[in-house]
């Protein structure tokens, strides 16, 4: 009897056994979970081999950037951000001056590490300014900020890191990006220039523009996106108060928040390069009623009737001048 019921056990288990998976399909699933792959082509990146990242099938945005080679001129006027803020206003000042002796032009290069969060108390914009009130920088000239040589290490520029500041002078400021770095320009991020921004070129690296982020720039008369843009999304209120005549939307657009270009009393044209007008999820409040002309260069439609059948409540407006031609 005992034999039997012992007999009767190795059955069940061999069994049991059979209709279990098979140890290559276990090992398979690991294989395919992702996270131990994805972990090993980040270091792979950046120990230097890029290769070994991408070959793992992760978003260019995930993988750590390369550091940024400084040349001589970054070398010799180079700012390192990770500093204290008192040094980081010194060396402006020493450096700035050097530059304008060596080179009769006004540039700041800022190097190094981004700190982990800013205010506009501290923000490089606003150490920039406070310190050109002690400069004789005559009137209409500009004030180049380089941070083409910042490691921006998590690919985002952040929230209030070149905020605006009001102050004297009548001269401008301009931005040099890196390029194929930067995936998103974070909220307030470059807010509250009253008056010194008058224009800005957006990398096409950039895949999102968050709320605010350029909200309040009185004076910005251009946006730019480049032919290759990767842009995604444009948060809520991004462009409010700006003194913008036209924009182009990128074809890669898919999202635009409420009142992205809202209260900008000077813009009139939207310059949109996708092919559909269904292609963008929005709010239906992006634009003052001052925007009345909408221009699709890539759309299907040729005539004025299709054209207006398809587009005049593009993005929620009522366009009064439906075109293909920019010019």
């Amino acid at each position: 009897m005992y034999k039997r019921i012992v007999l009767i056990m190795l059955c069940f288990l061999v069994a049991m056994s059979c209709s279990s998976p098979s140890s290559p399909n276990n090992q398979g699933n690991i294989g395919n979970s992702g996270d131990s792959g994805q972990t090993g082509g980040n270091s792979g990146n950046s120990g230097g081999s890029g290769n070994i990242g991408d070959a793992g099938g992760i978003p260019w945005t995930e993988i750590a950037p390369p550091l940024p080679i400084l040349d001589d001129e970054a070398k010799t006027y180079g700012i390192d951000i990770s500093q204290d803020d008192n040094l980081i206003k010194q060396e402006i000042k020493s450096k700035l001056q050097a530059y304008y002796n060596d080179k009769k032009l006004y540039k700041v290069i800022f190097t190094g590490t981004p700190k982990a969060e800013y205010a506009q108390r501290n923000s490089l914009t606003k150490l920039v300014i406070e310190v050109t009130k002690d400069l004789p920088i005559g009137y209409n000239k500009n004030i180049e900020i380089d941070i083409s040589n910042i490691y921006f290490n998590e690919r985002k520029i952040k929230s209030k890191m070149f905020q605006g500041y009001t102050s004297s002078g009548e001269y401008t400021i301009t931005f040099k990006f890196p390029e194929n770095i930067i995936r998103v320009i974070e909220g307030n991020a470059f807010s509250l220039f009253s008056k010194f921004l008058k224009e800005i070129t957006i990398p096409d690296s950039v895949i999102g523009i968050d709320a605010a982020a350029f909200q309040t720039d009185y004076k910005l008369e251009k946006v730019t996106f480049g032919a290759n843009s990767k842009l995604e999304y444009i948060g809520d209120l991004a462009f409010t108060y700006s003194a913008l005549k036209e924009i182009t939307i990128p074809a890669s657009v898919k999202s635009i928040g409420s009142r992205a270009f809202g209260s900008s009393s000077s813009l009139t044209t939207v310059i949109y390069l996708g092919t559909s007008p269904n292609d963008i999820s929005h709010s239906g409040n992006i634009f003052d009623d001052t925007v009345t002309t909408l221009i699709v260069p890539n759309a299907p439609e040729t005539s004025e009737e299709e054209l207006k059948s398809k587009w005049q409540n593009f993005l929620g407006c009522n366009f009064t001048t439906i075109k293909k031609q920019i010019n």
